[in-house]
This record gives C-alpha cells, sequence and structure tokens, in this order.
C-alpha cells in the first residue's frame, strides 16, 4: 500500500477502528470468495446466513495462513520445503497444488459449518474455482522464478 495513504488512515481511524480495518484487508481474498459462493449459493435456491459467512472467511483464512500438514499432503509438504530451483515443477504448478490442498482443506472444515446442501454447493465452486485457475495457467503462464 502507498505509505502516505497507509500514514493517512493510520491517522484517522482510532486503534480499535485500525485492528478491524487490518483484519478486514487480510481476510480480503476469502471475502471476495465468499461472496462468490454465496452468488451461486442463491442460485441455487439456497442461502448463507451472516454466522455461516463470518465462519467461511474465518477458516478460508486460518486455512491459508497455516502450515502445511505432512502427514495430510506429504508430497507438497516435501516440495515446499525445497527451494524453488530444487522443485522438479513451475511455480505455478507449486500454486496450483497449494490451491488444490487450500481447498481441501475448507472443504473438511465447512462441512462444520454448512448444511448438507450447502456443503454440496460449495464443493462445486471450490472445483470450478480449480478449473478456472487451471484454465488461466494454460494462457497466462507465469514467468518461472530466478535462482
Amino acid at each position: 500500500m502507498n505509505v502516505h495513504i497507509d500514514q493517512a488512515i493510520r491517522e484517522l481511524l482510532t486503534e480499535e477502528q485500525l485492528a478491524v480495518y487490518e483484519d478486514y484487508m487480510k481476510t480480503l481474498p476469502e471475502r471476495m470468495m465468499t461472496a462468490q459462493f454465496k452468488d451461486k449459493l442463491e442460485a441455487a435456491g439456497l442461502g448463507l446466513t451472516p454466522e455461516q459467512e463470518n465462519a467461511l472467511i474465518r477458516m478460508m483464512a486460518d486455512g491459508r495462513t497455516s502450515g502445511i500438514n505432512e502427514s495430510e499432503y506429504p508430497e507438497l509438504y516435501r516440495l515446499s520445503s525445497l527451494l524453488p530451483e530444487e522443485r522438479n515443477i513451475s511455480a505455478q504448478e507449486m500454486n496450483l497444488r497449494y490451491q488444490e490442498y487450500w481447498y481441501r482443506r475448507y472443504m473438511d472444515t465447512a462441512k462444520d459449518v454448512l448444511a448438507p446442501d450447502q456443503a454440496a454447493v460449495f464443493g462445486e465452486f471450490l472445483t470450478e474455482q480449480i478449473g478456472v485457475s487451471e484454465t488461466l495457467a494454460e494462457y497466462q503462464p507465469w514467468p518461472e522464478m530466478e535462482s
């Protein structure tokens, strides 16, 4: 963020408001994803309560910032411990593997938050998201990281 804008925000908000703002900004990717999921739920004639929405955002943010569990996904754990130049896959493929791992964890955890019909739509949504990422990867390859 621009240093001047950041400073202006800090001067404008109280400490409590700043904490709320920073939390909001840190969870922005999850908020955007949840908004897209809500749209898919509504198209299926289902809804999401504010409590479910907040729980999903928190669950996804926690999942994204937690480490890779070796017992759940040993290959990704091994790859994540290597330097980029030591991996036998592209940075783009590595990102797709992370995304699949996170989505699998989201789905497992979402079962505690969502009703079965909502969870089914969430599974479809996550599968579609991976498909979009794979399609984008085909048309917009990432530059390889330099060693």
